[in-house]
């Protein structure tokens, strides 16, 4: 499409065309009242799929499932590296945020290469399932075990918040007593607005877990290797890699960690519960899962791509380039929607809607390209064997409507703070 053909369009749909940029108002913060982010970004799909917002210093905002594929795809053109001259600024948000480095996915090749092919073995499919896959039901089981006797339950903070955590943190190898409040920690962090004492509790416990408890378990893991001893967690691997023939660096190590627990923890938890939440109000599809466990063989995608947990990452230009007819500048900041392009009706058909059976499903709400989530296959586990155990389990829980909150600040993630449910009280079944 040329610049001329896209105004057009887009002009004939009322969005102002000032400096050769449409220019919409929008702004990505959304709050948990109010306009949500499906009605936001429905709404610059079809009038203005490719915009230009002055909100937040300004910055393109990319909503189309065809225009954020290629963003996400031309690493040449679209930077994920940090611009900000102290380093102390994730640019992978809007505004940037004073975020630890996370490794890799705060770096473009050839730098990334290396690092993302250790996390491409750790996280093969084959090393999760056969690795991880009696972990990940023994943790589905022992923590639906802690309420089944009593007939009610969070979740959220029940069930797949903590048994997420507790997934993720084992495998990598933190100690038991780390693991509720890690977990609970990033989703409070995200989940309630950031004045809320909770928040404030969360910003706190995950400053004191970046430094210095990753340090602390890292150069335990350095000694170790010192001493002629790798220890069998997924740290004790990483310490003991080389990295272009050198060994790896602290610096690096605690990133590499540091981007397996944000994008591990509270991203799955998120994705588990908006799929209770959905099963609840549509027992039809409760009911067809229960009776056709083989639907899960795309259920799961298909409720990734309705409730994506991401809504969408930043980029930052190199060179100029053109995305639906219009010119991008080297230093502009561009806002790549994964979650709008999960909802583009020219992609999905009933795209609104969840098609358990749906296939072929090219979603993205793991990203696409380089950078796309070093760990589906561990979340796309963890998902389904939690819900299918829970649908075994607890089968007819009634979910309290009128105590559901969405995350009160909806930019980067969204989900539900909390999931209150009852059901009918069933026995445990690890003794």
């Amino acid at each position: 499409m040329t610049a001329d053909q896209a105004t057009d369009q887009v002009e004939a749909a009322g969005c102002p065309v000032a400096h050769g940029r449409p220019t919409v108002e929008f702004d990505h913060h959304f709050g948990a009242e109010g306009t949500q982010p499906e009605e936001a970004y429905r709404e610059l799909r079809e009038k203005c799929p490719v915009a230009w917002t002055e909100a937040n210093g300004g910055h393109w905002v990319v909503t189309k499932h065809a225009d954020v594929t290629q963003v996400f795809m031309d690493y040449g053109s679209f930077s994920s590296a940090r611009t900000d001259p102290t380093g102390e600024l994730s640019t992978l948000a809007i505004p940037p945020l004073p975020m630890k480095l996370n490794v890799p996915e705060e770096f473009d090749p050839p730098q990334f290469h290396p690092y993302r092919r250790l996390l491409n073995g750790v996280l093969s499919q084959k090393a999760v399932r056969d690795g991880l896959t009696e972990r990940i039901r023994y943790w589905a089981d022992w923590h639906i075990d802690q309420v089944i006797e009593s007939g009610a339950c969070d979740m959220v903070y029940d069930l797949a918040s903590p048994m997420v955590g507790a997934v993720v943190l084992e495998w990598l190898g933190f100690p038991q007593e780390d693991w509720r409040r890690i977990s609970q920690s990033f989703h409070d962090a995200v989940g309630y607005a950031p004045s809320d004492p909770r928040a404030q509790k969360a910003f706190g416990e995950l400053a004191g877990f970046q430094e210095p408890r990753i340090s602390e378990e890292i150069a335990i893991r350095q000694r170790e290797l010192a001493e002629g001893r790798v220890r069998d967690d997924v740290m004790g691997f990483l310490v003991s890699q080389e990295i272009d023939g050198a060994p790896m660096t602290t610096e690096m190590a605690e990133g590499m960690v540091r981007l397996l627990i944000a994008g591990g923890v509270d991203t799955t938890a998120s994705g588990s519960t908006s799929a209770f939440v959905h099963l609840y109000q549509h027992p039809e599809h409760r009911q067809a899962l229960i009776e056709d466990p083989s639907l899960w063989d795309t259920a799961v995608d298909e409720f990734l791509r309705r409730y994506p947990p991401v809504l969408g990452h930043a980029r930052t230009v190199v060179k100029p380039v053109t995305v639906g007819g219009y010119e991008m500048a080297p230093g502009e900041r561009v806002l790549v929607s994964e979650a709008s392009a999960c909802w583009d009706a020219d992609q999905f058909d009933r795209a609104d809607e969840v098609v358990l059976d749906r296939t072929p499903n090219r979603h993205a709400a793991f990203g696409l390209g380089i950078h796309r989530c070093a760990g589906l296959h561990l979340a796309r586990l963890m998902f389904r064997i939690l819900v299918e155990r829970v649908l075994e389990r607890m089968p007819d829980y009634v979910v309290a409507e009128d105590q559901l909150h969405r995350y009160a600040e909806q930019s980067g993630m969204a989900g539900w703070t909390s999931v209150p449910a009852t059901f009918t009280p069933g026995p445990r079944v690890l003794g």
